[in-house]
């Protein structure tokens, strides 16, 4: 999707730099200027923690 501009990902990434997640935009309109949320995942280590309730 990204090389056709479709979408865009997103690595999230904790203060180590470890990746721990990731999030996608969809269907990306620039002459509009809109976009549609895709999804968010963040791996089995850090769900539930509540350590990135402020990411997005």
């Amino acid at each position: 999707m990204q090389a056709r501009g479709e979408g865009l990902a997103w690595v999230v990434v904790d203060a180590r730099g470890e990746a721990v997640g990731g999030t996608t935009f969809l269907d990306v309109t620039v002459a509009d200027r809109r976009v549609e949320i895709g999804n968010t995942r963040f791996g089995r280590p850090v769900q539930r923690t509540g350590d990135y309730a402020n990411v997005l």
